[in-house]
C-alpha cells in the first residue's frame, strides 16, 4: 500500500478492483457464474493467464478500469475477456458503446503493431452504481423510434457486451450463486459500499470472515477488503476496526495488520486520529501497553498517554 493519506487516494475502487480481480480462482468463478451459460461451456477456464497489459489511456480512465485476461475458446481460439469495472456510482448518460469501441480498437491496434491476427474480445461490465443499469443496442440511439431501416442499420458498429449489475442481486443471492468467501464478501462489500446502512451490514457482509482467514490467501484478501472500507466508505473508522475486533478472536490481528499500515501513513501525514483508535481498541481487547507499543511502533509514551485520556 503506497504512503498517502486518505484524501489523495484518487479511487480506491479501482484499486480494490484490480487486487481482487488479479486472484485467478475467483475470476475463474466469477466469469463461470456471470457469463451465459453456452458461451462458459466453450471457455477453457484453466487457460485463463491475466495480461499484464491495461488497455485504459487517459481519457477512459474517466470511465472505467480494466483487467484483461487471455483465454482459449473451443479448444483453439485466442480471445481477450475484459472485466471492465464502471467505478463511478451512475451510469453514463451516453452511449457505453462509444468508450468500449474506443476500448476494443486500443487491442487491436496492438495486435496489429505485433503483426498479430486480431484476437475476438468479450467485454464485460461490472457495475455497482445506485440506479440500474439500462443496456441499450447502439443503433436504439440513432433513431426516436428505434425503427432503422434495415439498409441504414448495415452502416453502424454492431458489438454487444456483457454487463453484471450487482444491483440486480440480492445479498443472499450473492453468498449463493458465488461459493467462494472472497467473492462473496467482496462483491457484496462492492455493491454495499454508497449505501447509508453499510455500517449495519457489515457483520452481515463479513459473516463468514472465520473461513476466509483460514488460509494466507485469504488473511490478504482480508487486509484489501479493510483497506477498501477505509478510503471508499463514509463509515467512522473507528466504527470499522470496532466491528472487525469484535468479529471474532481470529479477524483481530489481521485487522490490527492493516490498522499498523494506517498507522504508518498517519504518521507521515501527522494524522493522529487512526492511531489514537488502534490504540483504544488494542486496551479494550485486554493488550497491556508494552504488547501495543511494540506490535504497532507507537513510542511507550504516546500509548500511555492514549490510555489515559481513555480512562477519563
Amino acid at each position: 500500500m503506497s504512503k498517502t493519506n486518505k484524501n489523495s487516494i484518487q479511487n480506491p475502487h479501482d484499486k480494490f478492483f484490480k487486487e481482487l480481480f488479479s486472484e485467478k480462482e475467483e475470476v475463474t468463478e466469477f466469469i463461470a457464474k456471470t457469463f451465459p451459460q453456452d458461451l462458459v461451456k466453450k471457455l477453457d477456464l484453466d487457460t485463463l493467464e491475466l495480461d499484464n497489459t491495461s488497455y485504459v489511456d487517459e481519457e477512459l480512465q474517466e470511465h472505467f478500469s480494466d483487467l484483461v485476461y487471455n483465454c482459449v475458446f473451443y479448444g483453439k481460439v485466442p480471445l481477450k475477456i475484459a472485466l471492465l469495472f464502471e467505478h463511478k456510482s451512475y451510469q453514463p448518460d451516453f452511449p457505453i458503446h462509444f468508450q468500449l469501441l474506443k476500448y476494443l480498437l486500443k487491442i487491436w491496434e496492438q495486435n496489429l503493431s505485433q503483426k498479430e491476427s486480431l484476437c475476438p474480445i468479450i467485454p464485460i461490465i461490472i457495475y455497482h452504481g445506485k440506479k440500474p443499469w439500462e443496456k441499450k443496442d447502439l443503433s436504439q440511439y440513432f433513431s426516436e423510434d428505434n425503427e432503422l431501416d434495415g439498409r441504414l442499420r448495415k452502416f453502424l458498429p454492431q458489438f454487444d457486451y456483457l454487463i453484471t449489475d450487482l444491483n440486480t442481486y440480492q445479498d443472499e443471492e450473492i453468498k449463493q450463486v458465488f461459493k467462494l468467501i472472497s467473492l462473496q464478501t467482496g462483491l457484496l462489500l462492492m455493491k454495499k459500499i454508497f449505501e447509508k446502512q453499510l455500517e449495519a451490514d457489515l457483520k452481515f457482509i463479513f459473516g463468514a470472515i472465520n473461513e476466509l482467514l483460514k488460509t494466507e490467501k485469504g488473511k490478504r484478501i482480508f487486509r484489501t477488503l479493510l483497506v477498501y472500507l477505509y478510503y471508499a466508505s463514509k463509515i467512522e473508522k473507528d466504527k470499522i476496526f470496532e466491528t472487525m475486533n469484535n468479529l471474532s478472536l481470529e479477524a483481530q490481528a489481521d485487522t490490527l495488520t492493516v490498522a499498523q499500515q494506517l498507522i504508518l501513513e498517519g504518521e507521515e501525514k501527522g494524522e493522529e486520529k487512526t492511531r489514537k483508535i488502534v490504540v483504544e481498541n488494542m486496551l479494550k481487547n485486554g493488550f497491556e501497553i508494552e504488547q501495543i507499543a511494540n506490535f504497532t511502533g507507537i513510542s511507550l509514551e504516546v500509548v500511555q498517554k492514549i490510555q489515559k485520556q481513555a480512562q477519563k
